[in-house]
């Protein structure tokens, strides 16, 4: 891909920040007055930041949904609001049908962990017993953390890189793509895949 916005990169550094700005009750309302200026300032870092991380994780699903296809995983992609979200998903299956239902999810998102903000990976039987599918999961994936912060208590995680937040010319993304997928794949290896279709 080549050189990390600095948009995403200050995002990072700032992260705690830019989420508590984005919460603001009246954060829409900011529009008029001395609020006008910086509104707009930040409007544009976090439009830049959200379309970096949708270029890399589109990056990171052409090669995940690659890795599906090689061993013989049905998937299929979701359509996200890009302007709302930082996380992705990807549905797969033994058939193209239970991709498109949802049976068993695979998904990415920002987030924080040992307040070092980064890119979590996770698994979950999306439709279905999900709870109960949820110890069989960690089980076969060798869950060996546990984030708090993490939503999603029904979630399997798999894996936890940590982003750039050093702002200078030098962050390359394609070494750290790279090493994601890597660990992806070593976690989630084609014997496990095999073990969760047949759940």
């Amino acid at each position: 891909m080549g050189k990390m916005a600095k948009s995403f990169i200050f995002y990072m550094k700032n992260f705690d920040t830019m989420e508590t700005i984005l919460e603001l009750d009246n954060y829409d309302d900011i529009q008029y007055g001395t609020e006008a200026g910086w509104k707009k300032k930040f409007d544009c870092v976090v439009a830049s930041a959200t379309n970096y991380f949708w270029e890399f994780s589109d990056q990171l699903s052409k090669e995940l949904i690659n890795y599906f296809k090689q061993n013989n995983v049905e998937y299929y992609k979701r359509n996200h609001d890009r302007n709302k979200i930082w996380h992705q998903l990807l549905f797969f299956g033994k058939t193209l049908e239970q991709a498109k239902k949802h049976k068993w999810c695979f998904g990415f998102e920002i987030n924080k962990y040992n307040n070092k903000p980064g890119l979590f990976s996770y698994i979950l039987r999306d439709r279905g017993p999900t709870m109960k599918m949820k110890p069989k999961l960690d089980e076969i994936i060798g869950t060996t953390f546990k984030p708090e912060n993490i939503p999603y208590k029904d979630c399997t995680m798999m894996t936890f890189h940590e982003m750039p937040t050093a702002l200078n010319d030098e962050t390359e993304d394609d070494k750290l793509l790279e090493m994601i997928v890597k660990d992806i794949k070593e976690v989630l290896t084609k014997e496990k895949l095999a073990e969760i279709l047949a759940l």
